[in-house]
């Protein structure tokens, strides 16, 4: 049984000259999209965090739930610049001619299972955690 690993993409983050041929190719394509989900699930952590960190606010006017919905809108579109730049700049060094204009495909899949990730999960957890504060990022409407 093969084991599943992210050599290819963590040595060329890593600053080392990967040469990328036919037989390495669909890896590194594998690779990207794991990496890109992996992303997402990071931030999310991050953006579960911060609200845990806002407290509630009283009253009519409070904006305790806004200021959660904004960080996690803002760290979703870090986590996607990010992996949009490490691919960009650190993974298309090590790719030849045809390999950066296939690479480009490859790249926005992987930015849209990012996104896909961070957004839906984002959206499903709160739903799951409705009563708490990490619930009013995507209030439920009664």
């Amino acid at each position: 049984m093969k084991t599943f690993t992210l050599s290819i993409l963590f040595r060329i983050i890593g600053g080392e000259r990967v040469p990328i041929t036919s037989g390495n190719w669909q890896q590194l394509q594998l690779e990207v999209f794991v990496f890109g989900a992996i992303i997402a699930v990071v931030f999310l952590l991050i953006a579960w965090l911060i609200s845990n960190s806002i407290a509630f606010e009283e009253g009519k006017d409070a904006k305790d739930a806004r200021k959660r919905r904004v960080a996690f809108i803002i760290l979703g579109v870090i986590a996607i610049i990010l992996l949009f730049f490490i691919n960009s700049f650190v993974v298309t060094e090590n790719l030849k001619g045809a390999q950066e204009k296939r690479f480009v495909q490859v790249n926005v899949i992987g930015i849209i299972i990012d996104a896909l990730v961070y957004f839906v999960g984002g959206f499903i957890t709160s739903k799951i955690f409705k009563n708490t504060k990490w619930g009013t990022i995507f209030p439920t409407r009664k």
